[in-house]
């Protein structure tokens, strides 16, 4: 039971440093891709705001039949009740992505700087570490997101639009992906029923290995849009 302001004050700042030490852990977790810990921080913070919510909720409940601390304290209350901090995994997830572009883009250009001087050994190396990456920021995006979706209720408009901004920019966009799969299937088998095609041996056989290829990436993505 909080009996005055002051108390409060105690309870909201102790609550908010154990979350801003809790968000530097996410990040940690994030960076990390243990998406089993990040998930499990990511609870401990959904208690601690409901927790200091709470606790403001009591104490203006109290207040509100004493006038005279009421008109002293309210002005206060609703800074503090204004102030509780953001817990949104959404902005870390973003946070970690950005961090990881700055890698990313930096090995991006030693790939394309040793190609061009030649190294095509240093040059390979840099695109498979790139690769890696790459792989990095698509499971944060992903696996980041299906947390996210299970542990808040609702997401900030302005850091969904640039989540999905994030998703198109690393070929992520998997719903786009399957559209565009789904169109170079339609017209593989459109060509295979043409006239000129069925007397070319060559191309009949080509086509059919693209058409086994299509189909078993447009399986990956349906996987991938299952488990997001």
């Amino acid at each position: 039971m909080i009996k005055n302001f002051d108390e409060l004050l105690i309870v909201f700042d102790k609550a908010n440093n154990a979350i801003k030490k809790n968000r530097i852990q996410i990040r940690k977790h994030l960076f990390n891709a243990n998406f089993k810990e990040v998930a499990k921080v990511q609870q401990s913070q959904i208690v601690l705001k409901n927790r200091i919510q709470s606790y403001i909720s009591a104490y203006k409940g109290r207040i509100k039949t004493n006038y005279l601390e009421n008109k002293i304290f309210k002005g206060q209350l609703e800074y503090v009740e204004n102030h509780v901090p953001s817990i949104s995994l959404m902005k870390d997830i973003i946070y970690c992505v950005f961090e990881l572009n700055k890698e990313y883009q930096k090995l991006r250009q030693d790939e394309i700087n040793f190609a061009l001087l030649g190294n095509f050994n240093y040059s390979e190396k840099k695109r498979l570490e790139k690769e890696l990456f790459l792989s990095k920021i698509e499971l944060i995006l992903i696996q980041g997101k299906r947390i996210c979706s299970k542990a808040e209720s609702t997401i900030d408009e302005n850091l969904l639009a640039t989540y999905c901004k994030l998703l198109d920019y690393y070929g992520l966009n998997y719903a786009v992906k399957k559209e565009m799969l789904q169109l170079r299937l339609k017209y593989i088998l459109l060509k295979l029923k043409s006239c000129k095609v069925l007397f070319n041996s060559k191309l009949v056989v080509a086509l059919k290995k693209e058409m086994v290829e299509t189909k078993n990436e447009l399986e990956s993505i349906n996987l991938k849009i299952l488990f997001m």
